[in-house]
């Protein structure tokens, strides 16, 4: 049976898996923006790949804590959302600054619902993990907002 941990990062891996693809088919609609989706969909798969190699972590269980079971349903929620916001750019549903919204609200939301813990003694692999998810995340936020700024201009 699995520990409560190791269904989180699961999750957690699920919801990373799902950004990126989301990511690949708003590169499959904006042919000017292309480069830039496809680079946010590498960087996803790329933490997925990351919190992947912690699910045999010995100190697994230390780092998402006690209140693991509080944090799946947002995690599951927030996957469905994806998925939904996927489908929804396949079929055509968005328009760039839809797009860049959502991926915003999306990557600010991560910082809102994961807040993992950043540090745990003696697990340099965590802390690397997590260390590069924060930033990525924090630089993700910071490129989608000024490129939805300039978009919104653009639109004014």
């Amino acid at each position: 049976m699995k520990s409560g941990a190791t269904n989180l990062l699961e999750l957690l891996i699920e919801h990373e898996s799902a950004l990126g693809r989301l990511y690949v088919a708003f590169a499959g609609v904006f042919n000017d923006t292309r480069v830039f989706w496809q680079t946010l969909a590498g960087d996803e798969q790329r933490h997925a790949r990351g919190l992947g190699s912690l699910l045999a972590d010995p100190k697994l269980e230390q780092w998402l804590g006690p209140e693991v079971q509080s944090r799946s349903p947002a995690v599951k929620s927030s996957t469905q959302y994806v998925n939904e916001q996927e489908a929804r750019a396949q079929a055509g549903g968005f328009s760039q600054l839809q797009a860049l919204a959502v991926a915003k609200d999306i990557e600010d939301a991560l910082i809102e619902r994961l807040s993992l813990p950043s540090r745990i003694e003696g697990c340099a692999q965590i802390d690397a993990v997590v260390a590069e998810l924060q930033a990525e995340t924090n630089r993700h936020r910071e490129l989608i907002g000024a490129k939805l700024e300039a978009e919104r201009h653009i639109r004014l």
